[in-house]
């Protein structure tokens, strides 16, 4: 397979080395049931392609095991594009066998099988997507990213700390400031979670203290108790990637951020203390993307290391519903920051000192949003005929005589931190074009497969020799194919020139005819 160009819609940059095995899980998909599986993949480079292979692969159907084998694809041409690799793979494998030699692997005897393979990668970390025909079609997805994209424990699965606070959040046991024992909000583990799951989630709840309401307070970073009026900037949570705080549990008082979310959501809940309620009054929940350099929120002054804000001061009392919230990039690009650090900040309400005493906001399930949404492909500024979103393979002819470029294929991708790249590479009777798009945190990709046919060339009718002209060369050619002289080269098509599927005499007859002007 001749690779003919690479563009990096992004930025031109050399393949990043990497590690040969890369362990995580694998969800296996078949006939609509999810397995989940412990898995290692092996991706090596091969002069400047990849070669990939899945060890000891195993499904179930059924409740019955199916040891399939290790599948391996070769030679893939990788495309580059901000720090990540990219590829894509359409090919009939034939599987060995895996590593275990007392399992019976069945993956020899079903011949070649098609495989299709959408991966990205970026330093130790892949998530590599496989469509297989093996003896079902199996769906299944390797990824060993985990939550290095998220907030840790954004579940609030995990209380190991002595303060009685999630792992990586932190409320006013936590809490800096002259005044951090004094403040009567609290943060604490609640069975009450949101629909359709068991576990853990964060219950906020304020306080009072001397009659002044005590906001219940939940961050990632640490807060700061310092004043006895309520609205003082000296109350507020805050982040410095240059701190050497730790919490109880040794972690800092930072969460970085390794891409740009587009949103962040999170399923809330929230009542008030007081039963009659007040619907003036609304919880909040603010994440600040930022450089990681210190920052609080509230402000205190004008800050002009942040990146994005995503901000709902409006969260009205009620059961429990998913918010997804999302970050305002435009009105800090003055800043020219990068997002490398998050804060975000849960308050029983947006004011600081009202609302009532008892109020309360559960959180659960909280994650970090990261886009690669197609909205176009197109080819010298024309939008592919018939394109849609939801369709990622087409069929076209291709009739000029040079080759199709990367550069005249351009995706229109909405997603902060998302990628994209185009390649073209030649296959047999054409080209292949592929244009993916991934989002920062590799979880989601599109590929868009653009096969286009070149046509077969149209015979020239006496043209016996092919060298596009019709000549006394050509009778000869015919008379020594006829004579079983086997001459080199010829043309059969051409030399048929009345159609009947055999070159004989008749031919030659008609030949000289075409030389001699005669119909």
């Amino acid at each position: 397979m001749k690779k003919l160009s690479l563009f990096l819609a992004v930025t031109l940059c050399s393949l990043a080395s990497m590690a040969t095995d890369f362990t995580g899980t694998l969800k296996v998909t078949v006939n609509g049931n999810v397995q989940q599986q412990n898995a290692t993949i092996s991706i090596d480079q091969n002069n400047g392609n990849y070669n990939l292979l899945l060890k000891n692969f195993v499904y179930e159907v059924n409740g019955v095991s199916k040891a399939v084998g290790n599948i391996a694809v070769s030679d893939v041409p990788a495309m580059a594009a901000s720090g990540k690799t990219l590829f894509y793979a359409y090919q009939n494998v034939s599987i060995a066998n895996g590593d275990d030699a007392s399992a019976t692997w069945i993956g020899p005897s079903l011949g070649e099988v098609p495989v299709k393979v959408v991966a990205r990668m970026q330093g130790d970390y892949a998530v590599v997507d496989f469509e297989m025909q093996l003896q079902d079609e199996v769906y299944a997805v390797f990824e060993n990213v985990g939550d290095h994209f998220q907030i840790p424990n954004s579940d609030f699965e995990v209380w190991t700390s002595s303060t009685g606070e999630p792992d990586h959040w932190h409320g006013f046991k936590s809490a800096s400031g002259w005044l951090a024992g004094s403040a009567k909000g609290k943060l604490e583990s609640s069975t009450d979670v949101r629909p359709g799951v068991t576990g853990k989630s964060a219950l906020i709840t304020s306080g009072s203290t001397f009659g002044i309401v005590n906001n219940g307070t939940m961050t990632n970073g640490q807060l700061n108790a310092g004043s006895m009026t309520a609205a003082s900037p000296d109350n507020h949570s805050h982040m410095n990637v240059n701190s050497t705080a730790t919490d109880n549990n040794g972690d800092p008082f930072y969460t970085a951020l390794y891409a740009a979310p587009d949103a962040i959501k999170t399923w809330i809940k929230y009542t008030q203390g007081n039963s009659s309620g007040n619907d003036s009054y609304h919880a909040n929940l603010s994440a600040i993307a930022f450089d990681g350099n210190y920052y609080q929120d509230p402000e205190d002054k004008t800050y002009t290391n942040v990146a994005a804000k995503a901000v709902d001061t409006l969260i009205v009392r009620g059961d429990w519903r998913e918010l997804t919230i999302p970050f305002d990039y435009s009105s800090y690009a003055a800043n020219n920051a990068p997002a490398q650090a998050i804060l975000v900040t849960i308050s029983t309400n947006a004011k600081p000192g009202v609302g009532f005493s008892g109020d309360k906001v559960w959180v659960d399930d909280m994650a970090l949003v990261y886009n690669a949404n197609v909205t176009n492909l197109t080819y010298q500024g024309t939008t592919i005929e018939g394109f849609d979103a939801n369709t990622h393979e087409y069929i076209f002819a291709w009739e000029s005589e040079t080759a199709p470029q990367a550069s005249d294929f351009v995706l229109t991708v909405e997603g902060k931190s998302a990628v994209k790249a185009v390649n073209v590479e030649e296959i047999e009777n054409g080209y292949r074009v592929v244009a993916i798009a991934t989002s920062g945190d590799l979880m989601t990709c599109n590929a868009y497969v653009i096969n286009y046919e070149v046509p077969a060339p149209v015979g020239k009718p006496g043209d016996a020799n092919g060298d596009d002209n019709v000549d006394v060369n050509d009778v000869t050619t015919v008379i020594n194919y006829i004579l079983g002289k086997n001459p080199t080269p010829f043309n059969s098509d051409n030399a048929d020139v009345n159609g009947d599927s055999t070159v004989d005499v008749m031919d030659v007859t008609l030949i000289i005819n075409m030389i001699l002007g005669i119909n």
